[in-house]
């Protein structure tokens, strides 16, 4: 089975970093380049809907949108990260969209919903697309089992059998009943903190979703009828275990025939530019002592 909890390790930044001084914000990624200035109340969802996720010939790429994160930066090198799919209307949809604040020449990132006040940043300095790479795409089929790995107290393999194990738990949504297990409290995150966190969730055929950990936590404002379910409606087509999120407005996100779960740790984008800088600074330094071996 394939692991997704090392996925953000190796992704790609879509840079979009404010400028010196507030001036304006810089946006740059595959289908969106600019400087702009920020008005009060410009919803994160305008700022980065327009990026691009590409994906490599052979891969799955249905809603490819749900491969984006992005991370909100403050001066002071806190991060909050905000999945593109809770953001996407199509998508997450029904929370009070996360806006920036524009007042005395400072930004800030509001999340207006209850309980998620936690999740805004103050002396915003950047903001980061990032997109995790995609799995291969593969003949799918119905998943028996599945792997849970990374920042989470219960890493292993797990079946039908083994999910029985977890508190009970269920969702209707539409008039269609599903029972399972609390998704947040199936991760049980592990010296994570929620705001810096990514779920990666895979399935048999290569498709991916990906989800803040901020947003599952009901202690953030997270729904705590977020299901991982493994019975009801929809089985046993579904395989072992779906994603079910009631809140959203499309299932887009409802992962079936799971194949991997993975919790990752996401980096400040700022750790990211002082290992790039440390390797370039490497490779100059090595260049420098093989000219003076052959001056030698």
């Amino acid at each position: 089975m394939r692991s997704v909890s090392r996925l953000a390790v190796a992704a790609a930044a879509l840079a979009i970093s404010v400028a010196s001084g507030h001036a304006g914000l810089l946006v740059t990624g595959d289908g969106i380049t600019g400087d702009y200035a920020v008005a009060d109340g410009t919803t994160l969802w305008s700022l980065i809907s327009g990026v691009q996720t590409p994906v490599a010939p052979g891969y799955n790429a249905k809603n490819k949108i749900l491969h984006n994160y992005v991370v909100a930066e403050n001066a002071g090198g806190a991060i909050s990260v905000f999945s593109a799919g809770e953001l996407n209307p199509s998508f997450g949809g029904t929370n009070t969209a996360p806006y920036i604040s524009a007042v005395g020449g400072e930004y800030g990132l509001v999340d207006p919903n209850a309980g998620a006040a936690a999740r805004g940043v103050t002396d915003l300095t950047s903001l980061t697309v990032v997109a995790v790479p995609a799995l291969a795409s593969s003949a799918g089929g119905v998943s028996s089992g599945f792997t849970l790995s990374g920042l989470v107290t219960n890493p292993g393999s797990y079946t039908y059998a083994g999910l029985q194990a977890f508190p009970p738990a269920s969702a209707t949504v539409s008039g269609s009943t599903y029972d399972g297990t609390s998704l947040y409290g199936f991760l049980d995150p592990a010296n994570a903190s929620a705001l810096s966190a990514i779920v990666a969730v895979g399935a048999t055929d290569g498709y991916l979703a990906v989800f803040s950990l901020a947003e599952l936590d009901p202690a953030l404002g997270g729904n705590p009828d977020n299901l991982l379910a493994y019975a009801g409606a929809t089985f046993p087509g579904a395989g072992v275990a779906r994603i079910v999120t009631p809140s959203d407005n499309m299932h887009g996100r409802w992962v079936s025939n799971i194949d991997s779960i993975g919790v990752t740790a996401v980096p400040e984008p700022s750790a990211w530019a002082m290992l790039l800088a440390g390797f370039a600074g490497l490779g100059l330094m090595a260049r420098r002592a093989k000219r003076k071996l052959r001056t030698a």
